[in-house]
């Protein structure tokens, strides 16, 4: 009987594979017909890169391409802000397999490559679902029922809605199959499944891996109810089971290590590191009925409302399944918890990963959708039993009532997504009961639940792609073309290292507010800012206080020049289309009117000082122009006023809700600068009636540039708005391009000799005439840096608590400073350690283990189920 049954199960192997095959194939072949048909790159303008995706992602890949094509580092990149780790941009947004697949696509041809990725990872949701449903219930769920339902879970609400974040759809093709590792520990007594899948799933995305671990607790939970159910399983087993699970956890995460561990370590340095634990609130959020409504073609999740469409297909199963079958209470429970884990307050935190969410709502709504699924496939186990085809005309009825009667109360949806989803509802029941009834044209039925569900689905997904796309694919490749001219020609001009910032950028829209600052990382030249959720606080802070705002804990708003932060950190060149005072215009222009322009006062990004003072460094007391001063001062020793104050008049409106400064050209020795330390916000800055600026709001600046012509009698500087417009300070300085020049000019002598700056590696040379001089290295200082001075390590000292200042001897001094990532080591010997636990576990915990029992109370199961 053994030997029987083990054969059979062998031959299956086959007909799984070949099953998920089909369902990948099928679902990327249609979703390139609906990009064909929607006009979505590569067939049209359009592409799924909006939000987040648009602003970040797309540079983030083009990164991750040059990554792979040896031109950039994950382990310490200059492209990421002033020079940082990678490794926790790449293991949060980078880490899926098919990212290999970059090198493929040319720079310009993102939008491509993202929607065909996204596309792909649908085909594998679809595949991975397959093999759950073929694993889990084998023959007594028909192939077309398994199909349906692996699309429906491919086509999903979320996998639409959330397709711009395309980072997150890796964790829903890896839940399937973590829940074929739950299954199998319980019914085979096998860890390994559910160890390498949960590794793999940390190591490619670490956030939903956090989700569908906590999932498959309560999916063990189920599991084991399932079988108690049917089976009568003894308490013994159960301990057992909890412990191999426990085991498997444990050594997935080890595995994961190699990855995890570096990143946890990176993310300490930011802001991922903290935990919203104040959020827990023993609270229900939203009205549970409201998950009625949001499944209905078009339904969006807001913050107190899920939507967890995934076709009639499934919701008809999912009712039919409570309507018809006898022994129901566990899928009622099943039910009662997953409603809970969107409307109860502590578990939407749990879920949440004890973070506050703002946006996205309900990321992980997939792992909700896949129960559904589930409970719907129980009841097609059974679709060919008498009654029920009742049961699922029984359903429709009720669905499409319930849909109809709280959609005239809340007037939720639009009333043509109502209808339509009505509509629908009552074609698919009745062609189930057609199904159920008419056993001689089963195959003709067949393809039609096929087409419906096609149709629904398609239609659900154009209604939410319309509000979730961007259309200028042809824009952002020829901004791409030609920026990357420009800077290959720059390159041509001057190899040497240096840093290049921007004020002006594809996606500026009015008010001069933008969040693409990753644009360096995009086309790879060292740059001074970016936006990431793995951002180096000690960069934004050193940034922050010089007057390029922090905002969010992610980002640096340099949405401008500020000539001697710029010159003091390296910033040799300038991508703009405004001229700023104290910039040169280079010969280097695109047709759209962005000029390069060059700084001449540009400090090297190392460089040797001699009379450092640390004594002059001030402490930051909120105003970012006397700060830098200070920091002036101790480079050169001997006190800086590079920036001057600049006398104003100022008028206040309080009516009208409106102040006014007036300053005067002929007091001024080079750029002015303003920063009005704000109270309250959403204030509009317009200078002279040419010049305008929101500020006090999300993506403003602090500092901000104040344009002027030396010929005009006065420069007016008016700020409105809406609120009362107070403020804490105000500042107002001009820049002394004469002693900004004396200062940088007496800095630049001490720059290095053979001067070599990488990712992650700087040497140089540097001859000191005393013992008191010192190397100031313009990268910020963090775990990983190791340097030396003539082969003997050093401890540098922080220059205004951020840069890197190294301690010389007198003579010659070789200095190497290189970047290794924090906690690699210490992750590779876990993840072995992991993977040898694994093994032994799979050889010791099974080694007594009887398949017979195992096979036999399968077959007990299956016989049981199916009565």
């Amino acid at each position: 009987m053994y030997l029987k049954v083990k054969n059979m199960l062998s031959q299956t192997k086959a007909r799984i594979i070949c099953s998920a095959l089909i369902c990948f194939f099928s679902t990327f072949m249609l979703s390139l017909a609906l990009f064909a048909y929607l006009g979505y790159a590569p067939f049209g303008n359009n592409g799924l890169c909006t939000m987040d995706a648009y602003i970040q992602y797309l540079d983030f890949l083009s990164y991750y391409r040059d990554v792979l094509k040896g031109n950039n580092s994950i382990v310490f990149s200059n492209s990421i802000g002033m020079g940082q780790t990678g490794i926790g941009t790449f293991s949060y947004y980078l880490a899926s397999p098919l990212n290999f697949l970059l090198p493929l696509f040319k720079r310009e041809n993102m939008f491509s490559f993202f929607n065909l990725i996204a596309a792909m990872k649908w085909g594998l949701a679809a595949a991975s679902m397959n093999i759950f449903l073929n694993l889990r219930y084998r023959e007594r769920l028909a192939i077309p029922f398994s199909w349906l339902l692996s699309f429906s879970y491919a086509w999903m609400q979320y996998d639409i809605a959330q397709s711009s974040n395309i980072l997150w759809l890796d964790g829903v093709y890896l839940l399937p199959l973590m829940m074929v590792g739950v299954y199998k520990l319980i019914h085979d007594g096998k860890i390994w499944i559910l160890s390498i899948t949960t590794g793999l799933s940390i190591i490619i995305q670490w956030y939903t891996a956090g989700i569908n671990c906590i999932f498959s607790v309560l999916w063990l939970l189920f599991e084991i109810f399932y079988l108690e159910y049917f089976s009568q399983s003894r308490f013994e087993s159960k301990i057992k089971i909890l412990f191999r699970y426990l085991f498997a956890m444990i050594s997935g995460v080890m595995i994961s290590a190699v990855l995890f561990l570096p990143t946890y370590f990176n993310l300490k340095l930011g802001r991922g590191g903290s935990l919203d634990l104040h959020m827990i609130k023993n609270e229900f959020r939203g009205n549970i009925v409201s998950v009625i409504l949001g499944y209905t073609i078009g339904a969006k999740s807001s913050t107190s409302e899920v939507a967890l469409f995934a076709g009639s297909i499934v919701s008809l199963g999912v009712i039919s399944l409570f309507l018809f079958m006898k022994r129901k209470w566990i899928f009622s429970l099943l039910a009662a918890v997953i409603l809970l884990i969107f409307y109860y307050q502590p578990f939407v935190m749990i879920f949440s990963l004890l973070k506050s969410v703002n946006s996205y709502w309900y990321r992980y709504s997939y792992v909700g959708i896949f129960a559904l699924i589930v409970m719907a496939a129980e009841f097609y186990t059974n679709i060919k039993s008498p009654g029920a085809g009742k049961a699922v005309v029984k359903a429709a009825a009720l669905l499409s009532v319930s849909i109809l009667v709280l959609n005239y109360i809340t007037e939720k949806i639009s009333t043509e997504n109502m209808y339509r989803s009505v509509v629908i509802i009552i074609c698919t029941a009745l062609v189930l009961k057609l199904f159920c009834d008419r056993k001689n044209y089963r195959i003709a039925i067949v393809i039609g639940l096929v087409l419906l569900l096609i149709s629904e689905l398609s239609i659900n997904a154009a209604s939410l792609m319309k509000g979730l796309h961007v259309s200028n694919n042809s824009e952002y490749s020829s901004y791409v073309r030609t920026k990357s001219e420009m800077l290959s020609s720059l390159h041509d001009i001057d190899d040497s290292s240096y840093r290049i910032s921007q004020t002006y950028m594809h996606n500026q829209k009015g008010g001069n507010l933008h969040a693409n600052y990753n644009e360096s990382m995009n086309f790879s030249y060292n740059g001074l800012s970016s936006y990431t959720s793995a951002s180096d606080n000690n960069q934004l802070m050193f940034l922050d206080r010089t007057g390029y705002r922090m905002e969010g804990s992610r980002m640096s708003i340099v949405n401008t020049s500020i000539l001697p932060v710029d010159s003091l950190l390296g910033v040799k060149y300038l991508l703009s289309k405004d001229d700023f005072i104290g910039w040169e215009r280079t010969e280097i222009e695109n047709k759209d009117g962005l000029r390069i322009y060059a700084n001449p006062y540009a400090l090297p990004l190392a460089f040797a000082v001699s009379d450092y003072n640390k004594e002059f460094e001030q402490n930051y007391d909120g105003n970012p122009f006397e700060y830098v001063n200070g920091l002036f001062s101790s480079l050169t020793g001997r006190k800086e006023e590079i920036y001057k104050s600049v006398d104003f008049e100022q008028f206040i409106d309080i009516d009208d809700n409106r102040t006014e400064f007036v300053l005067h050209p002929e007091e001024l020795k080079g750029p002015l600068y303003a920063n009005l330390p704000w109270n309250n916000n959403n204030y509009t800055i317009d200078v002279n009636g040419g010049y305008t600026q929101d500020y006090a709001v999300w993506l403003s600046p602090s500092v901000f540039y104040v344009p002027y012509n030396e010929n005009d009698d006065e420069i007016r500087i008016i700020v409105s708005s809406g609120n009362e417009i107070t403020f804490k300070d105000y500042q107002f300085y001009t820049v002394d391009l004469e002693t900004l020049g004396t200062a940088t000019a007496l800095l630049s002598e001490g720059v290095p000799d053979e001067l070599q700056i990488e990712n992650g590696s700087i040497t140089c040379s540097v001859n000191s005439d005393t013992e008191d001089m010192k190397l100031l290295i313009s990268f910020v200082d963090s775990d990983g840096w190791t340097i030396k001075v003539n082969d003997k390590k050093v401890i540098p000292e922080l220059f205004a608590d951020a840069l890197m200042i190294v301690p010389l001897e007198k003579g010659i001094n070789h200095v190497s400073a290189y970047y290794t990532l924090p906690g690699l080591k210490l992750g590779i010997t876990v993840s072995v350690i992991g993977l040898m636990l694994m093994i032994a576990g799979e050889i010791i915990l099974n080694k007594k283990h009887n398949n017979n029992y195992v096979l036999d109370n399968r077959l007990k199961l299956k016989e049981e189920v199916s009565n």
